[in-house]
């Protein structure tokens, strides 16, 4: 009796095996396709934004004769010349005391990023009022 306990044992650990190894296959199978969507997605959204991007440069920001990479090179060092501490060196974040208006467009440094987010120094345009701008 006890060799007939035994096999029944070894039949029922080998059905869960195989239960568990399917359900974990499945899980490994959904997980890699929303980790793909999900890669998709976030390629399909930082292409588009990069055209926006350059679409917006083109048209407002370029110089005669200039093209848009040439226009982000000159707008990321004009925008890091105005970036300045008091003794004159480059400072990631310092407050300049100039004047922001609703509706204007500024170029921000974007960093630190978090997760996916856009990172580096991006064209930010203005849309808090006039009076919260001073503070």
């Amino acid at each position: 009796m006890e060799g007939g306990i035994k096999v029944a044992k070894s039949k029922l650990v080998k059905a869960n095996q195989k239960i568990a190894d399917g359900l974990t296959t499945g899980f490994q199978k959904i997980s890699d396709g929303i980790t793909q969507g999900f890669n998709k997605m976030s390629q399909g959204v930082t292409n588009g934004y990069t055209k926006i991007e350059d679409k917006f440069v083109e048209e407002f920001l370029t110089k005669d004769g200039e093209s848009v990479e040439e226009a982000k090179k000159r707008l990321k060092k004009d925008f890091a010349a105005t970036i300045r501490t008091r003794n004159n060196t480059p400072r990631r974040g310092a407050w300049t005391g100039m004047s922001v208006k609703r509706g204007e467009i500024y170029y921000a440094d974007l960093s630190p990023l978090v997760g996916s987010e856009q990172g580096g120094v991006r064209p930010v345009l203005v849309l808090q009022n006039d009076v919260g701008n001073k503070y």
